[in-house]
């Protein structure tokens, strides 16, 4: 979060490492099916690729946790194109998916990843700053590549999971610590530099 932030180590945030876990890059859609089964009414967006025989990489479209509508967020720049494929406008209209998901009540957020736009401020971080400090839980997806804009933004008290199980629990466990539902605490969990669960 932002340096002006106090208590950062105590925010409802925490990473899953997808690219550590085994097939990682579905696991968030697999916690947040498993979350939605158990009444947890979720905001956010995960990631589904799609591979294209004419393109060395794949096509990224982001499905919105609140409505199940999907959008397209690879920029289609040509077979030979290098670079970032990240269509900013789409990045924009998934925010605002988020940002209306949380108005209307969501009790949780996961977001598919904590990306380069993300670790400079920019992306969908004002969102997921915004949910934290206001006490909903956020799960973000996270890679080696961005992980110490992670702990720069964590205060150093980085909450990370490979493990699906472990994920849910915390996530469902703070989800209904905050909605009253039964007194409870977060699985306990390894907090800092090179922890993760």
């Amino acid at each position: 979060m932002t340096a002006d932030i106090e208590n950062r180590e105590t925010l409802p945030l925490a990473f899953f490492r997808y690219d550590v876990a085994p097939d990682g890059r579905d696991g968030l859609a697999r916690i947040a099916q498993a979350l939605r089964s158990r009444g947890a009414r979720l905001a956010g967006v995960v990631q589904h690729d799609a591979p294209r025989a004419d393109r060395p990489r794949c096509d990224m479209r982001l499905e919105d946790l609140a409505t199940g509508r999907t959008l397209a967020i690879s920029a289609d720049r040509g077979a030979h194109a290098r670079g970032c494929r990240l269509d900013h406008a789409a990045l924009a209209t998934a925010e605002a998916w988020i940002a209306q998901a949380l108005h209307d009540g969501a009790d949780a957020l996961i977001v598919n990843k904590f990306g380069k736009e993300e670790a400079a401020g920019k992306g969908l971080f004002p969102t997921i700053a915004e949910a934290a400090i206001n006490g909903i839980p956020a799960l973000l997806g996270l890679s080696a590549l961005n992980r110490d804009a992670a702990l720069r933004a964590t205060g150093d008290g980085l909450r990370e999971f490979v493990a699906e199980a472990g994920a849910e629990a915390w996530l469902f466990s703070l989800r209904a610590s905050r909605l009253g539902a039964f007194p409870t605490t977060a699985p306990t969990m390894r907090q800092g530099r090179g922890q993760r669960s």
